[in-house]
């Protein structure tokens, strides 16, 4: 994560493109020229292309788990830098590896790295300004009810270069994974591989207490934080510069998605009850109460002002936005026509 301009200037050498695997959306920002998003069921379609039309893989401090979107074994050549050298070769078999800290190794590899044509950069570079187009066009629809990737589409353009962005586990990752760029100075994180439910608040937590004069969004579902919403009272407690942003759609999106495409769509308890998660204590009666400032929203021009950096949201901010519980089936509409994406789906969840 500390490697970002080491990456890129291997990127302008090599004329090749930086896909990321999903805790890698701040190495390189997304608004960077060499970058074309993320790889695997919440990745870029450019991304993919980039994947399945290389002739060399450089996987840099990773060990991507989802070894579906990646090439057939033997079919390129593969070089791995990772810290750990048990996770040399893990996924996928290296031609060659190299064991270190990702920027030392890049900062020694750079000036042995011969220039090379950038037409396959450049061919990235469009398929993305292609993505980009389709992006804004889910990002920016006035349907009612309003859509999920409307949400993160105006989210992307409030939130701090500063800030530090946690997400949950679920659908909500979707749309913070391909609606919420990652901005140069931004830190982002979730749970990865592990699909832990309810991450997103305690990592909000920890993240405002590590870096107190930094802003931290969290940007959850209604199902994860109904998980811990003893954690409300953390926030309020300590007083922690947290704006939480609720996507609340009363559902168990992603378990429903997961039973619609593999257990032949028996929707089986995903239903939430409709929980108001910004209703304030009566000061009155509760005086002894912590308070959390909480606001609703379920249209765009409701949500833009509750998110505009001169809102009233304030530090300890708990902002709650409907949305239409439909939209899982379109989680991987974008590149559902891969056929490493359908192998993908076949074989495992997500």
């Amino acid at each position: 994560m500390h490697a970002t301009q080491e990456l890129e200037e291997l990127a302008e050498s090599l004329g090749a493109p930086i896909v990321k695997a999903l805790l890698g959306k701040a190495a390189v920002p997304d608004d960077s020229s060499y970058t074309t998003g993320g790889i695997g069921l919440l990745g870029t379609e450019p991304s993919q292309d980039a994947v399945e039309g290389c002739d060399t893989l450089l996987m840099v401090g990773t060990s991507f788990p989802y070894i579906e979107f990646l090439a057939e074994p033997g079919s390129i050549k593969c070089v791995q830098i990772d810290i750990d050298p048990q996770r040399i070769s893990l996924r996928h078999p290296a031609d060659a590896g190299l064991v270190g800290d990702a920027r030392n190794t890049l900062r020694a590899l750079l000036p042995l790295v011969e220039k090379h044509d950038k037409t396959f950069l450049e061919k990235a570079q469009k398929a993305k300004a292609e993505w980009q187009k389709l992006m804004e066009e889910r990002g920016t629809r006035s349907d009612k009810l309003m859509k999920p990737q409307v949400v993160g589409w105006e989210l992307g353009k409030r939130i701090p270069s500063n800030a530090i962005v946690t997400s949950d586990s679920g659908t909500i990752t979707t749309w913070w994974a391909r609606y919420v760029p990652a901005l140069r100075g931004q830190k982002h994180s979730c749970s990865g591989n592990l699909a832990t439910m309810a991450c997103g608040l305690p990592y909000a937590i920890a993240a405002a207490v590590a870096y107190p004069e930094r802003p931290v969004y969290c940007i959850i579902g209604d199902g994860g934080l109904s998980m811990l919403l003893g954690e409300l009272i953390t926030v309020a407690t300590y007083k922690l510069n947290i704006k939480i942003i609720v996507i609340k759609n009363n559902t168990l999106g992603q378990i429903k998605w997961e039973q619609m495409v593999f257990l032949g769509n028996p929707e089986y308890a995903c239903d939430l009850s409709p929980a108001d998660f910004v209703i304030q204590p009566d000061r009155k009666r509760d005086a002894c109460l912590p308070e959390l400032t909480g606001w609703k929203g379920s249209s765009l021009s409701e949500q833009t002002v509750l998110m505009s950096p001169d809102g009233e949201a304030g530090c300890g901010s708990n902002i709650a936005i409907a949305a239409d519980s439909s939209e899982q089936k379109r989680i991987s509409a974008c590149v559902g026509s891969k056929s490493r994406l359908q192998n993908a789906l076949q074989k495992k969840p997500f």
